[in-house]
């Protein structure tokens, strides 16, 4: 009985881990994109692209998904967006669509024409301060 007890915590353990690990690789990857805009935008290239390569990315989803069901019916089942390493495409979209007004208000000194959460603060502090290494 012990030992099926030990086991059993074992495995949610595991599974709550697992789930974490998820979710902060989910953060890292909304960071990295934060970061490429504010990048991008700083060379002066424009944000919008990225919303660009997304798109193109998530429609290749949707026809990869299509494809597997056409192939297999309705044994296809996305992976649930909790354990996923990375963001929905779609949210990655709407978030970079929020951010680029907030980043091209930022690089031009424009801050006050926008309102910036704290979040989105601490991406841009961490940039001026990489910048000014530079």
């Amino acid at each position: 009985m012990f030992f099926g007890s030990f086991f059993f915590g074992d495995a949610i353990l595991r599974a709550a881990s697992q789930l974490h690990l998820a979710q902060l690789q989910q953060m890292q990857e909304y960071e990295a994109d934060a970061m490429g805009l504010i990048l991008m935008t700083d060379a002066g290239f424009d944000p919008y692209t990225s919303l660009l390569i997304f798109s193109k990315i998530e429609v290749q989803e949707n026809e990869e998904t299509a494809r597997m069901t056409a192939m297999h019916g309705d044994r296809v089942h996305a992976i649930p967006e909790a354990i996923r390493t990375h963001p929905l495409t779609s949210k990655r979209i709407e978030a970079m669509e929020r951010q680029i007004p907030i980043v091209r208000a930022l690089i031009s000194g424009r801050h006050y024409l926008v309102q910036i959460d704290p979040e989105f603060q601490r991406r841009w502090d961490n940039f001026k301060a990489w910048r000014a290494t530079t």
